[in-house]
């Protein structure tokens, strides 16, 4: 039966892990054989096939990767020939922890090293992993260069990486990411914001403190700090970069 839903008390659950920059370290790096990768093949199958290692799957879930056979990309205007979609990868999955929060980033970093075809047949890989080390450790990889993962890196060691949204997930944009000695330095706080936020920042600082978050809800068609979608992204700059609650349901901005 259907009733209004007013005064209907909600519980927001956490979305996980933010978009931002983060400084992390480097937890492990895992090898995973031959994962199915997606074919239109299997899009009424793919639940817990995609993105599985083909020798974890059961024998039923084996049967519906092995008949879906090879697939081709659409041929390009400079293309003589269509070329195969990769039907399986075996890549290098990157693990980070967060410090501040020790939370694993647990989706990883993922690296392909080796492609296939269906019919198991090597199609390519590697470029992405090796353009990785060269960019992110300052150590330049070269055709035929014997090394093993231990030589540029190790548990513990610091990183800095973008987490990104794609396809309406989280993820890591694998070109971010830097051991910390070479990346830029990370911009938070107040130097981190717009002239706007800063405006607006230290309006909620006199005269905000204290009071519930959703009071921030009076000022976004106020006009005091520009149009609506203006006054809630200079809000969102703040959210993002400077400290601005501790409770999760006051507005307390004494550290920012």
């Amino acid at each position: 039966m259907s009733n209004s839903a007013w005064d209907e008390k909600i519980v927001i659950k956490g979305s996980g892990i933010a978009e931002g920059t983060y400084e992390v370290t480097l937890k492990d790096i895992i090898r995973e054989e031959k994962v199915v990768q997606f074919r239109e093949g299997l899009r009424s199958n793919s639940k817990g096939i995609v993105g599985k290692e083909y020798a974890s799957l059961d024998d039923s879930q084996k049967a519906i990767v092995d008949a879906v056979g090879d697939e081709f990309w659409p041929l390009g205007p400079n293309d003589k020939e269509a070329r195969k979609k990769t039907a399986f990868v075996t890549h290098y999955r990157f693990v980070f922890t967060e410090p501040k929060s020790g939370s694993d980033l647990k989706f990883g970093a993922v690296f392909p090293i080796d492609l296939y075809d269906a019919a198991g047949n090597r199609m390519g890989g590697g470029k992405a992993f090796t353009d990785f080390i060269t960019r992110a450790t300052g150590v330049p990889v070269n055709p035929g260069d014997e090394f093993a993962l231990k030589d540029f890196s190790k548990p513990g060691d610091e990183y800095v990486l973008d987490v990104v949204t794609k396809n309406n997930f989280k993820e890591i944009d694998p070109k971010s990411i830097t051991k910390k000695e070479l990346a830029k330095p990370i911009v938070k706080g107040v130097n981190a914001l717009s002239d706007r936020a800063k405006q607006l920042l230290e309006f909620l600082k006199a005269n905000y403190q204290g009071r519930p978050k959703r009071d921030i809800l009076d000022l976004y068609g106020s006009g005091q700090f520009g149009s609506y979608q203006e006054t809630t992204a200079a809000w969102q700059e703040i959210m993002k970069n400077v400290t601005y609650t501790k409770d999760g349901k006051t507005l307390d901005f004494s550290e920012a």
